[in-house]
C-alpha cells in the first residue's frame, strides 16, 4: 500500500471523494484505491475502496466516504495484494458536491 495521511479537521461531517486513474500490469490478486477514516487515533477504522481485478489500462475510479465528527485522520492511496504493478495518476481528494433536490 502507498497512502498519504492528513488530519480530518477540515472534512468532519462531510462526504469526501478520492479519485484517480489506475493502470495495472500482471496483478496476481487485487489492486485498487483505498480511503480510510480513522477515529480515536487508530482505535476504530472505516475502510472504503474500489478493487480492480486483472490487467487494466488507465481507467478512472473514485471512492466516497462520510467523515464522522469524531474522525482524526484520513488516509488515501493505492493498494496491491500479491505480485504485479499498480500505477496512479491525477489523484484528487475533494469534498463531495452536495446535490439539492
Amino acid at each position: 500500500a502507498l497512502v498519504q495521511a492528513i488530519f480530518a479537521d477540515d472534512y468532519r461531517g462531510r462526504d469526501v471523494v478520492f479519485a484517480g486513474e489506475i493502470s495495472t500490469e500482471r496483478p496476481t490478486e487485487q489492486a485498487g484505491l483505498r480511503l480510510e477514516v480513522l477515529k480515536h487515533w487508530r482505535q476504530v477504522r472505516e475502510d472504503h475502496g474500489v478493487t480492480v481485478a486483472g490487467r487494466c489500462d488507465w481507467t478512472g475510479y473514485e471512492v466516497r466516504a462520510r467523515v464522522p465528527e469524531d474522525a482524526d485522520i484520513i488516509r488515501f492511496g493505492i493498494a496491491l495484494t500479491g505480485a504485479g504493478r499498480i500505477a496512479l495518476r491525477n489523484p484528487t481528494l475533494s469534498v463531495a458536491s452536495e446535490v439539492s433536490v
